[in-house]
């Protein structure tokens, strides 16, 4: 009843904004002493509600963020990300903030440091909407460059994340190709993985993809393990204007392929 109770004050959230409050500091007290099923249902209410209360996606995001179960249990851990991407741009605010903490602030221990990075990133791959695409695009492009100072691993995954992002029309990986045109040499993981987002999600423009993948050439530094990414990349790009241009990269990317190494 109390998970019905939930889903019913998400579905339907009073307009009025004292009784808005109210209810969302009823669900807070009951969060942690909650049935798991009445947990999630409480998260993703409390993320409808946020739409409407600045207060609440912040509480969320925290609250998750430092509750061990709520990293352990992906059935709680999925309420955290569909209840964070909820109110548009809060997602994205929350997650740079804690970024911010991560790598700028110098008070937070080593250990805190990679935590947050480490749930921030685990957050974004649990996302599925705009705002994840809108988080990766400012982590990736913004003028204090977090992503550039993540660990290798944790670029790739945030690499990877752009291909959850399930919206129509779909997304661009534009932000990638702009990345990986200033960094042409990044860690082998972060690079197949670059590429991995630009064969699946594509960029809007072909010159974008056509022209990393002549610099890659040009390097004369071509990791066999790229091929098919990069195969597939290009050929994502192909028009009836730039077929000869496509063509002569894909026979270029199978001679480096096969080139000793």
């Amino acid at each position: 009843m109390q998970r019905l109770a939930a889903d019913a004050l998400g579905e339907h959230p009073p307009d009025d904004a004292e009784t808005q409050e109210r209810i969302s500091d009823a669900m807070q007290q009951k969060f942690f002493l909650a049935p798991l099923p009445v947990r999630r249902s409480i998260y993703i209410a409390r993320g409808k509600l946020g739409s409407k209360l600045d207060s609440v996606p912040e509480w969320i995001f925290e609250a998750s963020s430092v509750t061990p179960d709520v990293h352990t249990n992906r059935y709680l851990f999925d309420g955290h990300a569909r209840a964070a991407e909820t109110p548009k741009g809060w997602a994205t605010e929350l997650m740079l903030g804690n970024l911010e903490v991560a790598l700028f602030d110098p008070n937070p221990e080593p250990e805190e440091r990679q935590r947050l990075k480490k749930f921030v990133v685990a957050t974004a791959e649990a996302m599925r909407t705009h705002e994840l695409a809108n988080f990766l695009d400012k982590s990736i492009g913004d003028e204090k460059d977090y992503f550039s100072k993540l660990d290798g691993p944790l670029q790739a995954r945030l690499l990877t994340a752009y291909q959850n992002v399930l919206v129509e029309p779909a997304i661009h990986a534009d932000a990638v190709a702009l990345w990986l045109e200033k960094h042409p040499a990044p860690a082998p993981e972060v690079q197949l993985a670059a590429w991995q987002t630009l064969a699946k999600v594509g960029t809007s423009k072909p010159e974008l993809t056509t022209g990393l993948a002549k610099t890659l050439l040009a390097s004369g530094k071509f990791d066999p393990a790229l091929r098919s990414s990069v195969t597939a990349a290009l050929e994502r790009q192909r028009t009836a204007a730039n077929r000869g241009e496509i063509d002569l990269l894909l026979e270029a990317v199978k001679v480096a392929a096969n080139k000793p190494q």
